[in-house]
């Protein structure tokens, strides 16, 4: 995930787009990469109530978010959104 997205922004980049919105399962990824490649981002965390792999429940999916949260809350270029998979 990391690789992949990390190569996305160098393509949005090399495009001129500094801005994009990312709502895969990985939020946690797309945040530390949008963050070290210094591009604006929309960071879909989950907030249905889904379960998979990576979060048993509603209550699951929602600490996720406030781990994420609470790590990116200071960082004026990233902005988490709760999302619907």
């Amino acid at each position: 995930m990391r690789d992949g997205t990390r190569l996305g922004l160098a393509e949005m980049l090399r495009a001129g787009i500094t801005c994009f919105a990312d709502l895969s399962l990985f939020p946690e990824e797309a945040a530390r990469a949008a963050a070290a490649a210094h591009m604006r981002a929309a960071i879909g965390s989950a907030g249905g109530g889904r379960s998979h792999a990576l979060g048993r429940d509603a209550t699951a999916h929602l600490a996720r978010a406030e781990r994420l949260w609470d790590e990116y809350r200071s960082d004026s270029r990233i902005r988490l959104v709760f999302s619907r998979r």
